[in-house]
Order: C-alpha cells, then structure tokens, then sequence
C-alpha cells in the first residue's frame, strides 16, 4: 500500500500495518517470497517481535505528530452498548 500526504491514517490502516509487520517480520523468510518452515514460535521470538513492531509503530505516530497521551475519539453511546453486551456474554 503506497501512502502520500493527503493520506488518512484510520484505525483499520494502523491495524492493517501492525499485522504486516508481525507477518512479514516473524512468519516470512528473509526473502519474502515464503512462510519460514516453522509450526511454532517460541515465546520470545513471539515476544521480540511484538516489542520490534510496537516501537516501530510508537515511532511512526510520534513523528506523525499523534497526540498519544490523548483519549481516541469515541461514540459513548456505542461504547456504552459494546461493553454491556460484553458483560451480558460473560454472566
């Protein structure tokens, strides 16, 4: 995915670069052109990965100029309704 300035960054982009990240960083070979031929990862493999792209992530956000310390703008109403219907699956 190519971006340019008047690019929007949403949450579902944000997401999507996480897991490319992870997969492409983690499952590929070095190459990228194949999956490792490995069933499992250990759990620092796992670990490093998630702190590897975590930074990456922190990075680009920080120098984008995202104000992370700041709440994401959310529908109260909705979330309100998400976490009473969470709640009602858990009784």
């Amino acid at each position: 995915m190519e971006l340019n300035e008047d690019s929007a960054l949403t949450p579902s982009l944000l997401i999507s670069f996480v897991l490319a990240d992870i997969e492409i960083f983690l499952l590929q070979n070095e190459s990228q052109t194949d999956y490792k031929e490995q069933d499992t990862f250990t759990r620092d493999e796992i670990i490093n990965q998630l702190r590897k792209t975590g930074s990456k992530i922190y990075a680009v956000l920080r120098e984008s100029g995202v104000k992370l310390d700041e709440p994401i703008g959310v529908d109260n109403a909705k979330y309100f309704d998400y976490e009473m219907s969470n709640r009602n699956l858990l009784n």
